[in-house]
């Protein structure tokens, strides 16, 4: 009879989150987001290697810019980007910290791909090589 005379009865209860915004340094985020990555590491390899690449940099209101080389990488942080934030968030006390994703290709690792390139390379290491070949006549 009581839930009959509800006047709440099928209305959605609130939920209030609590906002925290306690300050940390550049040097605590770093902690713990090393401490997030290696806890993924057996699970996740890629995933520990993005995250293990480059460190993570505090900015204004709380935002969090990870520089990465590629949509892989971007990919592979979203899956797991709010499990990522949440520890953040719980290890930091801090909830209103989020993170943003700077694809950054002029820092990439370069690999050595064409054949010119590997001779490039090559010559880099030692120099002779191309004496060696102007010598012989031939040609690249």
């Amino acid at each position: 009879m009581k839930k009959l005379l509800d006047p709440n009865q099928g209305k959605e209860k609130e939920v209030q989150l609590e906002v925290k915004t306690e300050s940390f340094s550049q040097e605590e985020l770093v902690e713990k987001w090393r401490k997030f990555a290696y806890s993924v590491k057996l699970k996740d390899l890629d995933l520990y290697s993005t995250l293990s690449a480059n460190d993570p940099v505090l900015k204004n209101d709380w935002k969090i810019e990870l520089p990465i080389y590629n949509s892989a990488q971007e990919a592979d942080i979203n899956n797991r980007k709010a499990e990522l934030l949440s520890y953040l968030r719980k290890q930091l006390n801090n909830t209103i910290l989020d993170l943003d994703l700077v694809i950054d290709n002029s820092k990439a690792p370069k690999g050595v791909f064409t054949e010119k390139d590997k001779y490039k390379k090559l010559v880099e290491k030692n120099p002779k090589i191309d004496a060696l070949r102007k010598k012989f006549g031939l040609s690249f």
